[in-house]
């Protein structure tokens, strides 16, 4: 079995000359090369903090971290594929194209010239090369960030709040663009905009991984109540007080409907391991449809 590119392992952390108060509590988790996962979490829960993590910038009191057979410690390179609202090339005066010659320079980045007019045309900022960097707007900033951290050598980009402010379809399309066999960590503090990226998602509270994984699987594991509608012919009574008086039903509505001459009922269960045997109580009755209502990442924040 090949070995994860990312391993976090059982990490605690905190801010460098603080190891009293701890940040980040038994963080582990796992990537493989080229997958991009969305970092979700409420204001304070820890996000920029594992990034910075990642940047080697707090101190680890325990635990390890390794990226492509290495310590992290050993990838200098790292900080440069790291993205934030607070950039520290935001308030230059220099252009796009001269920082971005500058930044390569730095790093020997081979083909210089044909990579930045390659990442500035994939962008859209071609048009915005000579502008001075302080001038632009918060967008355009993050856009030139972006192009400075995919020119960088780093195994790993780190978006912070990028999402938040770029928006699902445009961060999407940068993904897609650019970011094809990288591996890519962002954070984002919007439910909606974490759910809407449909990537697989690292779900932290207070400073520990509460879930990671696909929604839907993270949804299983963390016993959401689920929810049932089924349009059901000539319902009768004691079936439908077999429903509620099921064990693992929570509650039972009946809707109205104009999709057809019966009765829509709406079903909510403790968890997902209920469907099945409610499923076979309600085929008691002449069934129309039924249909399960995916749980939101909304829902999964409930039981955390």
């Amino acid at each position: 079995m090949a070995e994860s590119f990312v391993g976090v392992k059982n990490i605690t952390a905190s801010y460098r000359n603080a190891k009293s108060h701890e940040i980040l509590h038994g963080i582990s988790f796992t990537l493989n090369q080229g997958d991009h996962v969305v970092i979700y979490g409420a204001p304070g829960a820890g996000k920029s903090s594992l990034l910075k993590l990642l940047c080697n910038d707090l101190d680890i009191i325990a635990g390890s971290i390794d990226i492509d057979g290495k310590n992290s410690a050993d990838h200098a390179s790292i900080r440069s594929g790291y993205v934030s609202l607070d950039h520290e090339d935001f308030t230059s005066s220099y252009s796009i194209y001269d920082s971005l010659v500058a930044f390569g320079e730095q790093y020997d980045i081979p083909h210089l010239p044909a990579r930045i007019d390659e990442l500035l045309e994939l962008l859209e900022m071609k048009d915005k090369a000579n502008q001075k960097i302080q001038e632009l707007s918060l967008t355009q900033k993050i856009s030139y960030a972006l192009a400075r951290a995919c020119l960088s050598s780093s195994p790993l980009l780190l978006l912070d709040d990028v999402l938040d402010v770029l928006g699902v379809e445009e961060t999407k399309r940068f993904l897609h663009i650019a970011c094809a066999g990288k591996t890519v960590l962002l954070t984002t503090r919007v439910p909606q905009y974490a759910e809407q990226m449909n990537l697989p998602l690292l779900l932290l509270h207070h400073g520990a991984v509460a879930h990671t994984g696909i929604k839907d699987d993270i949804a299983i594991a963390s016993g959401v109540p689920r929810i049932i509608n089924a349009w059901v012919e000539a319902l009768r009574y004691d079936t439908l007080k077999k429903i509620r008086s099921h064990s693992g039903v929570l509650e039972v509505r009946i809707l109205p409907t104009d999709r057809f001459q019966g009765n829509l009922i709406r079903v909510m269960t403790r968890n997902s391991r209920f469907i099945p045997s409610l499923y076979d109580l309600m085929s008691q009755s002449e069934l129309v449809h039924v249909e399960e209502v995916p749980p939101t990442l909304t829902d999964i924040l409930r039981t955390i």
